[in-house]
């Protein structure tokens, strides 16, 4: 993959030697994920994000969510997958771990686990003293970011962390800063 440009309507890049070309109204992001392997576009107006797409290097659309229906939909061997949430928050796709992270709620921002094919597996519990903040995905493992109040802070003032996801428990353990 390679040349990835994005514009308002338009999202494109190179992958074997093949220009592919994805038209989308109001792309205000896109990059290319390492660890998925997917293109990843943020949408929405004035830079407020109600969308989210992720599509394969060939130009097919793996996932999308939107923030303002609550709409999930995704593709797993082949099959079209769809889930509707009140209040949804985020969504974090990780198909090479089978699994997806489902943010709620603004204020008390829960977060379940579903494998692909949309079954539940378990809610993540948000460490004592700290708010979930996003998901990032690492070389080895699954990191669910939170903020800790001023009782968390390290001695720079700095207390913003990466918490490794258990993916058969749910349980988080503190890893290291988030940046």
């Amino acid at each position: 993959m390679e040349n990835l440009i994005y514009s308002s309507e338009l999202i494109s890049w190179t992958f074997n030697e093949e220009k592919i070309e994805i038209k989308l109204n109001n792309v205000f992001f896109a990059s290319y994920n390492e660890e998925s392997k997917l293109i990843y576009a943020e949408v929405g107006k004035n830079f407020i994000k109600t969308s989210v797409h992720y599509f394969e290097l060939d130009g097919t659309c793996r996932m999308i969510y939107n923030l303002e229906t609550g709409e999930i939909k995704w593709l797993h061997q082949g099959i079209s997958k769809f889930l509707k949430f009140d209040e949804l928050v985020q969504v974090g796709y990780f198909p090479f771990k089978n699994l997806l992270l489902v943010m709620l709620n603004k204020l008390r921002k829960d977060v379940i686990a579903l494998d692909l094919d949309g079954e539940f597996l378990y809610e993540v519990e948000k460490p004592l003293g700290y708010e979930i903040l996003y998901f990032q995905e690492f070389p080895s493992y699954i990191a669910v970011v939170c903020e800790g109040d001023k009782n968390h802070e390290d001695q720079y003032g700095r207390s913003r962390f990466n918490f490794k996801l258990n993916l058969t428990t749910g349980i988080l353990e503190k890893e290291d800063l988030a940046y």
